[in-house]
């Protein structure tokens, strides 16, 4: 949602969200050219559609766009009160949707994925073609310079981060079960692993996937602020991803504006933003072996990891910025239809 109203922002679209009073989304929306509507009855759905009309009404709204299953049925029954707006439904996960998820889907003017491999999910369970559109996310952090830092900066140590949480489809547990198949051999001296948003007493959950070689040279740095988690990027050579499931993690696009190079498991979206060789590498799930062999590769020669880090930046940079975004979705709302995978062989490479 954020990313939405930051690009319809920067356009000079009049935009309204309305959330619970409570909303932890509220502080990141500061700054930001959005009224905030306070709203707390999303479960009373009569309630909150007969309340949505009315907004419609009053604020002279064209367009509503929704952000989890209460809105969209909120929407929905907006709608079929006689809202007079068009109405969409983003969906960025890709887990499997409810069994009736098509039928509200059908009532809408159409789906908003951001990638590919999530629209695709969608299709195979019942939402029609005609109704799915494909926006990637923007990436929407500092510009910062071009030329990552030194090795003499960093003290010769390589520095590979994992930006996630626990769950099993992040796949922490094999991220350290691919850094201590790096660390084998004596080779852990040269190498620091930093694990963005996994706390201390989390690693203890994995006592078995943990080598102590790793356990000596690995930082976790627990819940951060949005901005840490930028500054701990930026301070990376590497960004290493190990999901088991994923649709398009707003963390490979953060380490791309950072000048990162991503290694990661071929799973969801992430093929469609990372092209093996070219902006980083590709390893099936699971496979930690392979995640090793692309980390030693990466961590041996600065230079390819400088070229790959620039090639993740120019993609981030011309594709997935807030006014191509911003585009994207005026396109979607005036009711074009906008499907299709990003053009990374578009990427003009001096675009860093």
């Amino acid at each position: 949602m954020v990313n939405n109203i930051a690009a319809l922002s920067g356009l000079g679209v009049r935009t309204y969200t309305v959330l619970s009073p409570d909303s932890a989304i509220i502080p990141a929306l500061s700054g930001l050219d959005v009224e905030i509507i306070p709203f707390g009855r999303f479960r009373d759905y009569l309630h909150a559609g007969a309340f949505l009309k009315r907004l419609v009404a009053d604020k002279n709204i064209d367009v509503v766009h929704t952000f989890h299953n209460r809105a969209y049925k909120m929407g929905v029954l907006a709608r079929l009160m006689g809202a007079r707006c068009r109405l969409y439904i983003n969906r960025g996960v890709i887990s499997r949707p409810n069994a009736v998820f098509f039928l509200w889907t059908a009532l809408a003017d159409g789906v908003i994925a951001n990638s590919m491999h999530c629209a695709g999910i969608l299709r195979a369970h019942g939402v029609m073609q005609r109704r799915l559109n494909v926006v990637y996310n923007a990436y929407t952090g500092p510009d910062i310079p071009a030329d990552p830092s030194s090795e003499d900066e960093k003290g010769g140590t390589v520095r590979f981060v994992y930006a996630g949480n626990v769950a099993r489809i992040k796949g922490f547990d094999v991220f350290l079960r691919a850094a201590s198949a790096l660390c084998q051999g004596g080779e852990g001296d040269r190498f620091e692993f930093v694990g963005v948003g996994v706390g201390p007493l989390e690693l203890e959950r994995f006592p078995e996937q943990v080598s102590p070689a790793v356990r000596e040279r690995l930082r976790l740095t627990g819940t951060i602020p949005h901005q840490q988690v930028l500054a701990e990027l930026c301070q990376g050579d590497v960004l290493v991803l190990t999901s088991r499931m994923e649709s398009l993690p707003n963390a490979l696009i953060e380490g791309f504006g950072q000048g990162l190079p991503a290694i990661c498991t071929s799973v969801g979206g992430i093929p469609e933003v990372v092209r093996d060789g070219f902006n980083g590498c590709l390893c099936p799930s699971e496979d930690a072996d392979c995640l090793a062999d692309k980390m030693r590769l990466l961590a041996a020669d600065p230079s390819l990891r400088t070229a790959m880090g620039k090639a993740g930046r120019a993609v981030v940079r011309t594709l997935m910025t807030l006014e191509a975004k911003g585009a994207a979705l005026m396109r979607v709302y005036a009711g074009e239809r906008v499907y299709g995978p990003l053009t990374l062989d578009e990427v003009p490479l001096n675009k860093s």
